[in-house]
């Protein structure tokens, strides 16, 4: 009972902490980085609910990043490293 308590902890652990943030990254053209800290981040600040409203925060925020030439720069670091950034068209 132990062992299978501790596979599914490790199996959890693992699409939570690494496939998921690659797989949201990759699909929302951000950095897989920027996609865990953005759930931490917002986490700490609203508790429960800022880790389910985290990703879509931060996508509003590069978004608003984008469109504005002095925060340009700003997008384009806590973006994706291919350089195709969804949030700019």
């Amino acid at each position: 009972m132990i062992a299978v308590f501790a596979c599914l902890n490790l199996i959890r652990f693992l699409v939570g902490s690494y496939v998921e943030p690659r797989v949201v990254g990759n699909r929302l053209s951000i950095s897989p980085v920027v996609v865990l800290f953005s759930v931490f981040i917002w986490a700490y600040l609203w508790r429960v609910f800022g880790a389910f409203i985290g990703v879509p925060m931060t996508i509003a925020f590069l978004t608003f990043c984008a469109q504005h030439p002095a925060s340009l720069g700003l997008a384009e670091l806590l973006g994706s490293p291919e350089g195709k950034h969804s949030f700019t068209s």
